[in-house]
């Protein structure tokens, strides 16, 4: 017996879900990022909804051989910024390789900015 169409759907936004955590949590545990950054509308969605969107920072399309990954993210200061955009891209294939035995296509890296920490004086 196959399954209906809303029974798909909801199939369909718990792998989506699972996708993004997997990547978020691999980008966010690479030394040297500070945050996610914000894609295009993604505080157009906020102010609309009130809500963050999950999607926050990343950005999925479908590749010829699987999926492209763009992530957009800010950076702590004084880090070298190839080492922590290589880093992340590892990071997010291994993770999605061994949680979810997936493979991607390409994983880009935006860098939207670098975080400094303010000095009381």
């Amino acid at each position: 017996m196959g399954m209906n169409h809303d029974e798909r759907n909801k199939e369909n936004r718990v792998i989506e879900e699972l996708f993004l955590q997997c990547v978020a949590k691999a980008v966010t545990g690479t030394p040297g990022v500070h945050s996610l950054g914000e894609r295009m509308g993604d505080s157009i969605y906020h102010g609309f909804t009130g809500r963050r969107s999950q999607r926050k920072g990343i950005k999925v399309t479908r590749g010829g051989k699987g999926p492209v990954v763009d992530i957009f993210v800010v950076v702590q200061y004084g880090v070298h910024i190839p080492d922590v955009a290589f880093n992340i891209q590892s990071n997010v294939k291994r993770a999605l390789r061994t949680e979810l035995d997936m493979k991607v296509e390409a994983v880009n890296i935006q860098i939207q900015g670098v975080h400094t920490t303010r000095i009381k004086r």
